[in-house]
């Protein structure tokens, strides 16, 4: 077991610029650590105490010309349904939000084991693909094909619009604040 204070002490010796706090997780009955981490891709991690310096969930996205490119989205086995990618992913889309962005879109790519899908003996890359897709639908994003070559190659691709502010104003207060640390944050360090 490992303390957050020493989660954000590692944190700290590898840069210097982040946000983090801590939020209840109600199905877990429990405070997880929130940290956000700037740069030519953010990324927002939540930590268990349980877990060391292992975090349990990751989204990682660039929010460029209005728009938020969700590039890495996922929790632990261990900690899926149970909100917490939910939690991330409005945050993410808080923070495109309070930038000025009003759309994010990406594309469905496995990279960890689905609770109730992967089973680790054989190859379930497609079954992934089309549970995240699910997923994703859940959390407001509409899914169509779209063609990535002249070979009409078809790609899965979600999306989600909202208008200004919508996004920021569902979130908790303490959220909120987050949010206002994020952008603070990220206005000294483009100065």
């Amino acid at each position: 077991m490992v303390d957050f204070l020493d989660v954000i002490n590692t944190i700290s010796s590898i840069t210097p610029n982040f946000v983090y706090d801590t939020f209840k997780v109600k199905a877990l009955n429990k405070e997880l650590l929130c940290v956000f981490l700037p740069g030519s891709s953010n990324s927002i991690l939540l930590y268990d105490e349980n877990c060391g310096l292992n975090n349990v969930g990751e989204i990682r996205y660039v929010i460029r010309d209005g728009k938020c490119f969700v590039s890495t989205f996922e929790t632990d086995k261990n900690f899926q349904q149970m909100g917490i990618g939910r939690f991330m992913f409005n945050m993410a889309l808080a923070h495109a939000d309070a930038v000025g962005a009003k759309t994010a879109y990406g594309y469905p790519n496995p990279t960890n084991e689905i609770l109730g899908v992967s089973n680790g003996e054989e190859d379930m890359f497609e079954k992934e693909k089309q549970t995240l897709l699910k997923i994703y639908e859940k959390l407001g994003c509409k899914v169509e094909n779209i063609s990535i070559n002249e070979n009409a190659v078809m790609e899965k691709k979600f999306e989600i619009c909202w208008n200004h502010g919508e996004r920021y104003g569902a979130l908790s207060k303490k959220q909120q604040q987050f949010v206002k640390r994020v952008v603070t944050l990220e206005k000294q360090q483009n100065k």
